[in-house]
Parts: structure tokens; sequence; C-alpha cells
């Protein structure tokens, strides 16, 4: 499509999508070093440390195919926190289908100690899934809950509800 003067007008289908003329995003490794702690601290919180460095780099590699397309005024912080907790959702579902070989062990009993100021994040663990996630995007990552909503795909509300419930559950376990 040509205007007035004769230059090519910019259209859908000249421009990426969602980029407005101009406008270039930062550079993607300068992402990863700003956001790339805040985002393994979501991972650990939410996968687990055994599953954290994995979702991790699931996480950036996933948000580097789609990093083009992303508008400059976008929250990449936020964006990066929906992408790291939806990996950790698939980690954690393709960890469920796989076949985990066991060997003939002796039963051994062991006492569970009571828990310390250090055993909290294990406390936070054993809540349902929604609950420990928006505990720690709010105490580890210090989110707020607009922001948590969108990491779990609900509403502000119900994020807000899933950390009241969560920390109601975690009160009544330390008392």
């Amino acid at each position: 499509m040509r205007s007035r003067r004769g230059f090519r007008a910019k259209t859908s289908r000249t421009a990426p999508a969602g980029r407005l003329p101009g406008v270039s995003l930062e550079p993607f490794e300068k992402v990863v070093a700003e956001h790339g702690p805040a985002i393994l601290r979501v991972c650990r919180a939410v996968a687990g440390p055994q599953e954290a460095e994995d979702v991790w780099s699931e996480t950036f590699l996933s948000a580097l195919r789609s990093y083009e397309g992303l508008r400059p005024d976008s929250r990449i912080e936020a964006w990066l926190v929906t992408i790291a907790h939806r990996k950790a959702i698939d980690q954690h579902r393709a960890n469920g289908r796989r076949p985990v070989p066991v060997a003939e062990t002796a039963e051994v009993a062991v006492e569970d100690p009571a828990p310390t100021g250090d055993g909290i994040w294990e406390l936070v663990g054993a809540l349902p899934p929604k609950q420990r996630a928006a505990v720690a995007l709010r105490y580890a990552c210090d989110l707020p809950h607009a922001e948590i909503a969108a990491a779990l795909g609900c509403s502000p509300e119900a994020a807000r509800r899933s950390l009241h419930e969560g920390m109601k559950r975690l009160r009544k376990e330390l008392a």
C-alpha cells in the first residue's frame, strides 16, 4: 500500500507483530543477565531444586523463540515468570509419565524432624500446586497479586485467595 508521498506504508505483513515502527527491544542476553537470577528462584520454588535448572533453561529457550514478537512496552519479568510457571507444570507432568526403575530396598524407619525456620520451604513444597506457586511468587520473588495472577493464569482475586489459603495452612502447620 502506497501513501501520498509514494512511500510504502507498514502493514501487518511487513512489520513484526505488535512492534511499533522504529522501536526495538534490548538484546536478549541483557534480559537473561538481568532477570535470570529471579527466574531461577521462581523455578526452584515451583519445580523444586532438582528440576530448577532444566526448567530455567526451557524457560529462556521458549522466551528466545517468541522474544522477537514481544511488544516493547511489555513487562518482561512478569512474562518470564509466566513462562517459568508453565514450564514447571510441563516438567511435573513429564515426570509423572516417566517410569521410575526401583530396586528392592530394605525398609528403614526415618524420624521426621520438627520443622525449623530453615524447613519452611519444605512446608511450602507440601502445599497444593496453586497455593505453593502463589506463596513462592509472593514471598520468594516479591511479586504483587496482579503479576501472581498473570503467572498462575487466574484472576487477581483467585491469586489472593490461593495465597491466603496457603498462608493459613502454613500457620496451622507451624502452630
